[in-house]
């Protein structure tokens, strides 16, 4: 569950990577945690590329390299 983060007010988000390697906070929803696994229920899809680790470092717009 640590690629899902929790701004102050309370909302879920990600952080995706676009095709021109920015990223991206994305709003998120998510089912019952099991564990340390969540699923998504809504705000991705099937074929976009989530940060899942070093995005400590990362504000809107940062150029990832990968």
């Amino acid at each position: 569950m640590t690629s899902v983060q929790k701004k102050s007010d309370g909302t879920l988000f990600v952080w995706t990577v676009s095709a021109d390697s920015t990223a991206h906070r994305t709003p998120v929803s998510i089912g019952h945690p099991v564990g340390n696994r969540v699923a998504v229920t809504q705000g991705l899809h099937y074929d976009q590329r989530v940060v899942v680790e070093g995005y400590q470092k990362l504000s809107e717009g940062t150029k990832v390299i990968y």
